[in-house]
């Protein structure tokens, strides 16, 4: 749908229902995972809603932001592969 959108080889107007579906229930109907081809869906959703609606604009970003919130997973953090333990300037002395 991305490419579709993106050049202009689908009408909005005949995407909209499936955009408003989308967009109202992005847990359900957005994408499912966090990646570059998902987030330029998501910035040509706002474009064409914003163009179409100006006040469609917040509420589309609010939906966006909480897709984005929920698809952003991070892995598990640990300090031993992260190379903070090389940064450790007092490695393991006593502090008075």
């Amino acid at each position: 749908m991305t490419v579709m959108l993106h050049f202009k080889l689908l009408d909005y107007s005949s995407v909209v229902n499936t955009i408003e579906t989308m967009v109202s229930s992005v847990g359900l109907n957005g994408p499912s995972n966090l990646t570059d081809s998902a987030l330029s869906l998501w910035a040509i959703v706002m474009e064409f809603r914003t163009k179409a609606n100006p006040n469609l604009g917040q509420d589309t970003s609010k939906q966006i932001c909480g897709w984005l919130k929920n698809a952003w997973a991070l892995g598990k953090f640990s300090l031993v592969n992260s190379g903070a333990t090389f940064a450790n300037v007092f490695e393991n002395r006593d502090i008075d």
